[in-house]
């Protein structure tokens, strides 16, 4: 993460003000995330739960949550690729 996704997650998700937010240590920001994220899968398990007896395919718990994280896809890569990859970070390293 970089900073400006920090505060805005402080600010955002966590209804932080810029006081509490500057107040609290990296693990204390770390916990409330976790806090948050772990709430928001809870309220999104029940949302399942209360619409499941009524759609024939229950959403994902992925397209159901607010925050991001949950949502990255990974992109497929030959072993092409990662060799091309490999070799140029073998060359940067190198020079």
């Amino acid at each position: 993460m970089d900073w400006d996704e920090v505060e805005t997650t402080a600010y955002g998700f966590l209804e932080l003000i810029p006081d509490e937010f500057f107040k609290l240590t990296p693990r204390e920001y770390h916990l409330m995330y976790e806090g948050f994220k772990h709430r928001e899968r809870r309220k999104a398990h029940y949302i399942q739960y209360l619409i499941a007896p009524h759609v024939k395919r229950v959403p994902k718990l992925a397209d159901i949550l607010s925050f991001g994280d949950e949502k990255k896809v990974r992109k497929r890569v030959t072993i092409a690729e990662r060799d091309e990859v490999m070799k140029e970070l073998e060359n940067k390293l190198l020079m």
